[in-house]
C-alpha cells in the first residue's frame, strides 16, 4: 500500500507545476451605506491648430447690393434712473415759456453768448475746475446750464458758480439722456426735479433749458414751456468734446464763425478736452474783434419782445432755394400761356 500512495503524491505533484496559477482577486467589501455620486469626466478640449491654408477672402459686393450700418446709440433705460433721496422745496409759479427753441440771439447788435454745459452721468458727476477759474477770475458773464443730478453731487461747486452775479444758472435736465425717446411722465420728471434741486440748494428758479445732446422735438419744447422753460440750442458748437479739436483749431473755429447775437455752446465738466487751455484766447479774441459777451439772459431782454421774428428759427437755405426755384418755375408758365 505504501509504494501505491507515494506514486499518487508525485503524480499531483508534477500537475500542479504544469498548470498555471490564477491569481484570485479580492472582492469587494459590502457596505450598507448608499453608493456616493460618480463625478462627471472634464475631458480637456483639443487645442486650436494653426491652418496651413488661410481663408478665402469675402467677394466683392456688386453695386446693387449694399450693407445696412447699424450705428451704437445708447439705450435710456427709465428704471435705472431713481429719483432724488431729498426733500424737494415746492416751485413758484411758472412764468410763461416759448413754443419754439432759440438758436440765437439778435443779429443786429455785437453780442455773443458763451454757455457751459454742466452735463450729470450714471455715475459721480466730473468738474473742469480750471474752466471755473478762468470764468470767475476774467470776470466773464456765462450762462452755465446744470444738470439735476450734477447739482445734486456737487453742491459746493455750484454754490460757489452761482454765487457771482455774472454767472446765469440754467436748466440742462436731471440725467443726461435722450429726452426724445423718454415717456411723457419721465420727461416731466426730468424737467421738474432739475428745477426742484436747482431751487432748494441754490435758491435760483432757471429760466432756460437746453436738452441734452441738443436732441429735442415740438413735445420736448412743450412740457418746457409749461414749466415756464425757454429752450436754447444754440448755433456755434464749439466741438470741444472732439479729441481731434486741439486748442488751435478750438480757437480758430470759434473766432471764425461768430456772428452777431450767436450763442456759443461748451462744457465744464469735462467733457471738452481743451476747453481750459482754448477759452482764455477765445475770450480774448472776441473782444478785440468788438464782440460784447453777455448772458442768454440779457440777450433775450435785448431783443425786445421774446415773440420776436429773429428769434424764431429760420428755414434752412435749401428749402430757400427749393421756393425760389418753384417760382421761377410758375413765372415761367405764365409767359407761356400769355
Amino acid at each position: 500500500m505504501r509504494p501505491l500512495i507515494l506514486a499518487l503524491i508525485l503524480c499531483l505533484c508534477t500537475a500542479c507545476q504544469e498548470a498555471p496559477l490564477v491569481k484570485q482577486t479580492p472582492r469587494p467589501a459590502q457596505t450598507t451605506s448608499r453608493p456616493s455620486l460618480m463625478k462627471k469626466r472634464v475631458t480637456p478640449r483639443p487645442i486650436a491648430r494653426q491652418r496651413s491654408t488661410p481663408r478665402p477672402l469675402p467677394r466683392k459686393l456688386k453695386k446693387s447690393q449694399t450693407i445696412a450700418f447699424k450705428w451704437y446709440r445708447p439705450k435710456y433705460k427709465e428704471r435705472r434712473f431713481p429719483p432724488p433721496k431729498m426733500k424737494l422745496k415746492k416751485l413758484l409759479k411758472p412764468g410763461k415759456g416759448l413754443p419754439f427753441a432759440i438758436d440765437n440771439g439778435t443779429r443786429k447788435k455785437k453780442l455773443i453768448a458763451l454757455t457751459f454745459d454742466a452735463c450729470s452721468t450714471i455715475y459721480k458727476s466730473r468738474f473742469d475746475k480750471k474752466v471755473a477759474d478762468i470764468i470767475i477770475n476774467t470776470k466773464t458773464p456765462a450762462t452755465i446750464f446744470f444738470g439735476g443730478k450734477w447739482v445734486k453731487d456737487r453742491p459746493k461747486d455750484a454754490k460757489r458758480l452761482a454765487s457771482h452775479s455774472f454767472i446765469e444758472v440754467a436748466n440742462h435736465a436731471y440725467v443726461h439722456g435722450h429726452l426724445t425717446r423718454v415717456s411723457k411722465k419721465r420727461l416731466i420728471r426730468e424737467l421738474r426735479w432739475t428745477q426742484e434741486i436747482i431751487f432748494t440748494i441754490l435758491g435760483v428758479v432757471p429760466r432756460y433749458f437746453r436738452p441734452p445732446y441738443v436732441e429735442y422735438n415740438k413735445r420736448v419744447v412743450k412740457e418746457a414751456s409749461k414749466l415756464g422753460l425757454i429752450t436754447i440750442s444754440g448755433d456755434l458748437p464749439s466741438g470741444d468734446p472732439d479729441k481731434r479739436f486741439t486748442k488751435k483749431i478750438l480757437i480758430k473755429h470759434v473766432l471764425k464763425e461768430a456772428r452777431h447775437g450767436s450763442i456759443v455752446v461748451m462744457h465744464i465738466n469735462k467733457g471738452g478736452h481743451h476747453t481750459a487751455k482754448a477759452l482764455p484766447e477765445i475770450i480774448k479774441g472776441l473782444k478785440k474783434k468788438g464782440f460784447t459777451l453777455v448772458t442768454v439772459g440779457t440777450m433775450m431782454k435785448e431783443a425786445g419782445s421774446l415773440m420776436n421774428k429773429e428769434l424764431r428759427p429760420q428755414p434752412k437755405k435749401r428749402r430757400r432755394k427749393r421756393r425760389r426755384k418753384r417760382k421761377k418755375r410758375k413765372k415761367r408758365r405764365k409767359r407761356k400761356e400769355k
